[in-house]
């Protein structure tokens, strides 16, 4: 697992201490990353919020995507997962 962010390098190590995340954070500054998973929205100049979960052959097996329903988002990613256990 790892989450990757439009934020600097810096904003990511203080938020990732804040949560005392157990995964590690990349920051996407120049949204490279979010370009090429389709994550993100240059109009707006910011990133959707989508989980990808990928197989161990780097298959995108499913995106999770609630930005309007954030409080959904944990559950359906658990549930995901498990499905895949």
């Amino acid at each position: 697992m790892l989450g990757v962010s439009g934020d600097g390098f810096d904003r990511q190590c203080e938020f990732a201490r804040s949560l005392e995340l157990s995964f590690p954070l990349i920051a996407d500054p120049d949204h490279a990353i979010a370009k090429r998973y389709g994550a993100h929205r240059a109009l707006l100049r910011l990133n959707r919020r989508i989980t990808y979960l990928i197989d161990p052959e780097g298959r995108i097996v499913s995106a999770l995507h609630h930005e309007l329903a954030i409080g959904r988002h944990d559950t359906e990613v658990l549930r995901a997962l498990e499905a895949r256990a």
